[in-house]
């Protein structure tokens, strides 16, 4: 299902339907929808690190129960005088069912793995390529999510950073604003791509120094600070704090 850039639909709603009401989705495109389009307060992009971070927690719990099965059927094999059953799928499978084993990563039927040859996976679980980590589904099998997994943590590392007291301000409003939301009524925005927090009205001021790439016609707008792309004005950036929305 792609839902890439439907701005009305709600993003954790849509989640949450793939988790318990569609047992037969494997994967599911939601950049750009309601929490992760236009300016998303906080709290709203924080309930969805937090379903994305209890579905992850799920999948992986699951995957660890299934070896601890595994192990257990191996051990009562060898008690009892059995032959020992690998757990692991053959190296000469040949069957295009892929069997998802506890070092598989799930790319998802039409998603192209990197470097993942024909059986749509790589086997590196520390070290997973993008757009395929699985999240749990209670009704069905994992779900891929694109690379919506690795935007979002992204996203939340660079708000640990601002929350923390890191020099991520690029305006003045910003940095007296760090540490002392309550004392400011400054509206603030992270700009998702560089991790940088503006105010509103410094970023409306910094947008006068948009530039073209030569023989395009997209507008870019520079962060004042790294130069890296500001999103197009009405692009997704995260309201910082409470008083974000005045």
């Amino acid at each position: 299902m792609d839902l890439t850039e439907c701005a009305n639909v709600d993003t954790s709603a849509v989640l949450k339907l793939a988790d318990e009401e569609w047992p037969f989705l494997k994967e599911l495109h939601v950049m750009d929808t309601k929490s992760l389009s236009g300016r998303v307060p906080q709290a709203e992009f924080n309930e969805l690190v937090l379903l994305l971070t209890d579905r992850r927690k799920r999948w992986v719990d699951e995957q660890h129960a299934e070896t601890a099965r595994k192990e257990r059927l191996a051990a009562d094999a060898v008690a009892f005088g059995l032959a020992v059953v690998s757990v692991e799928p053959p190296a000469t499978q040949t069957t295009h069912e892929p069997v998802v084993s506890n070092h598989d990563w799930y790319m998802g039927p039409g998603v192209p793995g990197e470097e993942a040859g024909q059986s749509g996976f790589v086997h590196d679980p520390d070290n997973p390529p993008r757009h395929c980590v699985p999240v749990a589904c209670r009704r069905g099998p994992a779900l891929c999510l694109d690379d919506l997994c690795e935007f979002v943590d992204a996203c939340q590392t660079r708000l640990r950073a601002w929350q923390m007291g890191h020099q991520v301000a690029a305006c003045d409003h910003a940095m007296v604003a760090q540490g002392t939301m309550t004392d400011n009524a400054y509206a603030l925005n992270m700009l998702p791509d560089c991790g940088h927090v503006i105010c509103v009205e410094c970023e409306q001021k910094s947008r006068v120094n948009m530039t073209r790439a030569h023989g395009s016609e997209h507008y870019v707008y520079p962060c004042p600070v790294c130069a890296q792309d500001m999103p197009d004005p009405g692009g997704f950036t995260i309201t910082i704090g409470e008083t974000a929305s005045v």
